[in-house]
């Protein structure tokens, strides 16, 4: 949208969706109280009937706020910034892809474009989704300087609603925005600070706006410059759009709200019972003052030592308290009253118990409310039922699937505002007005599950005999699961994946498969083979490279004659399959005997000084027949 003259006053006079901005402070305010614990002094107010003045500000001054609560609800979203499967297509020619790439490593202070929007974006999703993703350009000055650097001159920001006058939005984007100026701009400027001054974005200026009087303002050309982006560049906050309003939009977590306004007033009445009755009531019975011999008085004034009680207490360790033998009286002995001389009253259990169990009920009602799934904070820890029984893989999988669901939603935004930063870095940067856009996505394997989870999936998978490419695709999710913090690692297993012959199956299953015999003694040498190679080595080589290294090892070790690690007859590694195919070689007529002692060395992984036993040098005459076939190995 391109405004003109009037337009831009009628805006700067009539704030037309004042309403607007004004409900999108006070949602940011309720959402910063409950996130960050802005303000809860000031919303604590007192139970009416039930709550005296004193007990009142005894609750506000210790209350905990909501900011643990929603750390914990928010801790989900750290899998769509770990997902696995992502990739972004800049839609450039392959001579520009590396410029492109380099811009988005270090968009704004050393921050790539997926981190800052990780950093900045994420939070302010949830405390002000009526808040803005902005981009900005720099001065010319510095922006020649950083093109100079190989940096970009255009940078994202965020701009909280509460900095903002006016703006229309056209879905997720704006027809305009109008910005409050702060005095420290004011003053860099040269302006009064007393004087009303704004900033209006549109389509095609940035103005810099002043207004005279009530009804007049006066646009000041000395800082306004044209809009190179070419529109508004900006995106709100949320997708979400309140459904109560034709324009609105919400925190991800807005259904939650009104529990959490419930989970901080329980949790503030359970602290103020805390502190009034958690502390244990010391008694004992009390001897007579040794002052004033238990009237309370020393002449007209009361006693100084026990202050007018006539009692003696016991307030140092080193006190001690002397009581009389029991003695006979009347035919009745004295009742003894040890060790009940002194104590302490335990304050009851009952409520301390009943409220942890409400807040961690409101907890669960939270996180099913949002996640579809309840809280993974329990005392018998997450894997375990509230019988006590241990949860099986399945009941963990369809506790998490919804889980993965819900976060799609967080994904498709944070994917949308990078690539609004994204293509207005390359747009400009690479002074490409044309540029129609990239393509980015974060994935969506979100490794919710942990290593162990995804194991028993692919352990019950091998034993059904799924497809290899299930097995592969679990056996990357395991390795992805368990080593995400380790990418060198990661990256190796990943490879190896694709090197270790039948990498599904171990060496005795593969003894009745088929195969040739080679590819077992591969298999069988895979594991000396890989704690010979360094890391470095397996990264800086293919897959094709690795396997053909593995082929040489082996070949070498067979002319070597380097056993394996054990003594296992050689039919036994072999197999029934390797074995026959062994005597079929053998007893092969048109082959001569070096040939034979070759393939068994070779192929069958035979020791050269064994082969020559094993040849038949001549055909003997079979019982009933023209030939016999040689004695089968064992």
């Amino acid at each position: 949208m391109i405004l003109n003259q009037q337009q831009i006053q009628d805006i700067i006079v009539g704030n037309p969706n004042k309403d607007l901005v004004n409900k999108g402070k006070a949602y940011n305010k309720t959402m910063r109280r409950h996130v960050y614990g802005e303000g809860l002094e000031v919303h604590l107010s007192t139970i009416e009937g039930y709550e005296k003045e004193a007990l009142h500000k005894l609750r506000v001054k210790y209350t905990r706020s909501n900011k643990d609560l929603f750390a914990r609800i928010d801790r989900p979203v750290d899998k769509v910034f770990s997902a696995r499967g992502g990739s972004i297509y800049f839609n450039l020619p392959d001579e520009l892809n590396q410029r492109a790439a380099a811009l988005a490593m270090d968009v704004r202070d050393g921050y790539s474009i997926r981190k800052w929007v990780e950093m900045f974006w994420r939070p302010h999703v949830v405390d002000d989704p009526y808040g803005l993703v902005f981009v900005e350009m720099m001065s010319v000055q510095n922006a020649l300087q950083a093109r100079t650097q190989g940096r970009s001159f255009v940078y994202p920001t965020y701009k909280s609603i509460t900095c903002i006058y006016d703006y229309l939005p056209k879905g997720q984007k704006l027809d305009y925005v109008v910005f409050n100026v702060t005095a420290a701009e004011k003053r860099e400027m040269g302006l009064k600070e007393d004087e009303q001054i704004y900033r209006l974005v549109d389509d095609a200026n940035d103005y810099i706006v002043k207004r005279t009087d009530k009804d007049r303002v006066r646009i000041l050309d000395k800082f306004t410059i044209p809009n190179f982006f070419g529109e508004v560049p900006a995106l709100v906050n949320s997708d979400i759009v309140d459904p109560q309003f034709a324009v609105g939009f919400l925190s991800p977590y807005d259904k939650a709200v009104e529990l959490a306004e419930h989970f901080c007033m329980k949790g503030s009445i359970k602290i103020t019972h805390d502190i009034m009755h958690g502390f244990p009531k010391y008694y004992e019975y009390a001897d007579d003052c040794g002052e004033c011999s238990g009237t309370g008085w020393k002449g007209e004034d009361k006693c100084p030592t026990c202050k007018g009680t006539g009692k003696s207490a016991m307030t140092k360790v080193s006190d001690v308290k002397l009581l009389p033998y029991p003695k006979k009286t009347g035919g009745e002995e004295d009742v003894k009253v040890t060790p009940d001389v002194a104590g302490y009253i335990t304050p009851s259990k009952d409520y301390y118990e009943i409220a942890t169990s409400d807040l961690q009920l409101l907890e669960d009602v939270m996180n099913v409310t949002i996640w579809g799934t309840m809280s993974r904070v329990r005392s018998q820890g997450m894997a375990i039922n509230g019988d006590g029984a241990a949860k099986t893989a399945t009941e963990i999988m369809d506790e998490l699937k919804p889980q993965a669901d819900r976060l799609h939603p967080f994904s498709d935004m944070a994917e949308r505002r990078h690539r609004m930063i994204l293509d207005f870095t390359i747009r400009l940067n690479m002074s490409m007005p044309t540029y129609k856009g990239s393509s980015v996505n974060y994935g969506r394997r979100y490794l919710i599950e942990g290593p162990d989870v995804i194991w028993t999936k692919y352990s019950e998978s091998r034993e059904k005999n799924v497809s290899q490419e299930v097995l592969n695709d679990l056996l990357v999710e395991y390795y992805e699961a368990k080593y995400y913090n380790d990418e060198v690692k990661l990256n190796v297993l990943i490879k190896l994946k694709d090197v270790e012959p039948y990498i599904h199956n171990t060496n005795e299953e593969l003894e009745t498969w088929p195969i040739p015999p080679f590819e077992r003694v591969r298999k069988a040498y895979y594991l000396d083979w890989r704690t010979s190679r360094t890391m470095a080595f397996i990264l800086v080589h293919t897959v094709e490279e690795l396997k053909s290294d593995l082929t040489t090892y082996t070949i070498k070790k067979v002319e070597e004659g380097v056993g394996l690690k054990d003594d296992t007859p050689l039919a036994v590694k072999l197999g029934v399959g390797g074995t026959q195919a062994l005597q079929a070689w053998m007893a092969d007529p048109n082959m001569d005997p070096e040939a034979k002692e070759n393939a068994a060395v070779f192929v069958f992984g035979v020791k050269p000084e064994v082969a020559p036993k094993i040849v038949a040098k001549k055909q003997l005459p079979a019982p009933g027949g023209p030939q016999q076939q040689p004695d089968p190995i064992v």
